[in-house]
């Protein structure tokens, strides 16, 4: 499949990049939660389930179970909303 070709990809994601928020450094106070998973991943995960048409978990294994299929179905549902609408306009998703 042409779209996970990794020039595809990295053309794609070269596109996206610049248009997300810029990365916390926030940790959890109590230091429980899980290292957050980096965007290019999140965004890999959600490729192959855009080019795929898989399952989350599958998509979630296809990366290597380095994230969870809730946090890339979180991040999908939350950003590609507000991505979609920032891209047609062509501004960054910086507040």
């Amino acid at each position: 499949m042409r779209g996970l070709d990794p020039e595809v990809a990295d053309a794609v994601w070269a596109a996206v990049e610049p248009l997300l928020p810029p990365v916390s450094d926030d940790q959890h106070p109590l230091g429980c939660h899980r290292p957050r998973a980096s965007d290019r991943l999140c965004f890999e995960a959600i490729l192959i389930r855009l080019v795929t048409g898989c399952a989350w978990v599958d998509a979630e294994r296809l990366v290597g179970n380095q994230v969870s299929d809730t946090t890339i179905t979180h991040v999908s549902a939350e950003k590609s909303g507000r991505l979609r609408a920032r891209v047609a306009r062509g501004t960054s998703l910086q507040h």
